[in-house]
């Protein structure tokens, strides 16, 4: 029963990805359309994203956590966050902060005349903004196909185990959606508040289309778990 279960989940699995290549492709084909109804379908399809996929609570003034984590992405996106968190931190919203650990070297930086890895220019860029290395973490991740699943797993297990009731999580506008949904299956029943602030990063329209392919592939393979 084991194997043939897999069998079909496989099965499933690939239509569904095969159904999102198609879709990937026909979406390519309409955004390069130059005429007026491919600008005006370029607009009206980016509202629609934008709705479905940005779901970020409102600033939470009077409210305090106990660990707020950011989501990884390139250095342009964790600038965006990283000012979300200085400012939570001066606010004394939540004085603890995680990171998802990156070994990886930077380019060559003239003013201290080395290559910085990630993690070290993450913790000197937050120290820079006011935030203090001593409450700043960084998680290592094991591996996995799907970054923001293998994020919220790992981060959910730091959660648990430090005892956290509630976890302040900042990501991407248009990354919202699917971080909430993720981190909430992975906390289900635990009874750990998540709250999603926005970065304020741009959204541009093929980033929201590739957002929006990732949330539905998801939720399938929820669906499947």
């Amino acid at each position: 029963m084991g194997v043939e279960r897999k069998k079909k989940r496989g099965r499933l699995l690939t239509f569904v990805l095969s159904f999102f290549l198609i879709l990937a492709i026909l979406f390519t084909a309409l955004v390069l359309m130059e005429n007026e109804a491919g600008k005006n379908f370029r607009a009206e399809l980016k509202a629609r994203f934008e709705t479905e996929l940005i779901v970020t609570d409102q600033w939470p003034h009077a409210q305090s956590f106990d660990a707020l984590y950011v989501l990884g992405g390139n250095i342009r996106a964790q600038r965006y966050k990283f000012n979300v968190v200085a400012k939570v931190y001066a606010q004394n919203i939540c004085r603890k902060i995680y990171l998802m650990s990156n070994k990886g070297k930077m380019g060559y930086d003239a003013n201290i005349a080395k290559n910085l890895t990630v993690d070290q220019w993450s913790f000197l860029t937050l120290d820079n903004a006011g935030v203090s290395s001593a409450d700043v973490g960084a998680i290592s991740m094991g591996k996995g196909v799907f970054g923001t699943m293998n994020e919220a797993e790992e981060v959910a297990a730091v959660v648990l185990k430090n005892g956290h009731r509630n976890l302040l999580l900042v990501a991407s506008p248009y990354h919202s959606k699917r971080v909430r949904v993720t981190f909430e299956h992975f906390l289900n029943g635990s009874g750990v508040d998540v709250v999603v602030l926005g970065s304020g990063e741009p959204k541009y329209l093929r980033s929201l289309f590739m957002e929006w392919l990732k949330l539905k592939l998801y939720k399938v393979l929820f669906m499947l778990n």
